[in-house]
């Protein structure tokens, strides 16, 4: 079996009974990146802005990942933020999904607020929520992949956003890559945006959400018929009895 059905057929073995069969809720997020980058009278309505706060407009926070530089940028958001956003919309529902949404947003623009504060004047692009959603789904009860894997790939993006973090910038095509997005990167929203998946990725599953009903009514009867294998296994025909054989002596 290939990686890509194991990712993407693990997409309804966990979804709770109110999950919407498409996840209505990912794609508009998308849509709505691909809406407001292309308008520039939308993009700088909702861009982050470093004194969005003191301007009254806190709606900056949770929108302003929406913005990307560049096509090129949201191009590239994208093909990483819409499979995990889709798998973790499809597992836990629609209103899970959208609410760590908003607590990663949010939470990204108020750390780089903390580990840059004057740097910056505008902010935008969903990788801090990417790398958020990343252990989120890496981590999850019924992840796609592996324990090891999973583990590995965080434990790979751990090491490289603390080193982004140190070194200032992209670990390699810094230049290239600024020219490509039209952003400069900011090392701190991956970094939030990952610390904040981890924290979020160790709450206790709901149990409504921990295994979905069709995957309890398989388990049940693998484990039926595991019982009925065993019993069969188990049980031989049984010899003549000492009891069968006077009966044949007497004959």
């Amino acid at each position: 079996m290939s990686g890509g059905r194991v990712i993407f057929g693990a997409w309804g073995r966990a979804k709770p009974r109110w999950s919407p069969r498409w996840p209505l809720f990912s794609f508009a997020l998308g849509a709505a990146a691909i809406a407001v980058t292309l308008d520039p009278q939308l993009a700088a309505f909702f861009v982050d802005r470093s004194d969005a706060l003191a301007r009254g407009e806190a709606w900056r926070a949770l929108t302003g990942g929406l913005v990307h530089g560049s096509a090129w940028h949201l191009a590239y958001d994208l093909a990483l933020f819409l499979p995990l956003a889709i798998y973790h919309e499809r597992r836990l529902g629609s209103p899970r999904f959208l609410a760590d949404f908003a607590v990663l947003a949010v939470g990204v623009a108020a750390l780089i607020r903390l580990a840059h504060g004057g740097e910056w004047s505008t902010f935008g692009g969903l990788s801090g929520i990417v790398y958020g959603l990343v252990p989120l789904v890496l981590l999850a009860p019924n992840r796609p992949v592996g324990v090891r894997l999973g583990g590995l790939i965080v434990a790979l993006l751990v090491a490289k956003v603390a080193a982004e973090f140190v070194w200032g910038g992209w670990l390699w095509g810094g230049e290239e890559l600024q020219q490509l997005f039209a952003v400069r990167l900011l090392p701190g929203a991956h970094l939030a945006g990952l610390a904040l998946g981890l924290v979020m990725a160790c709450r206790p599953p709901r149990a409504s959400h921990a295994v979905s009903p069709e995957e309890l009514a398989l388990r049940r009867r693998e484990r039926k018929g595991i019982g009925v294998v065993t019993a069969a296994a188990t049980t031989t025909p049984k010899a003549h009895t000492p009891r069968v054989m006077r009966r044949v002596q007497q004959f």
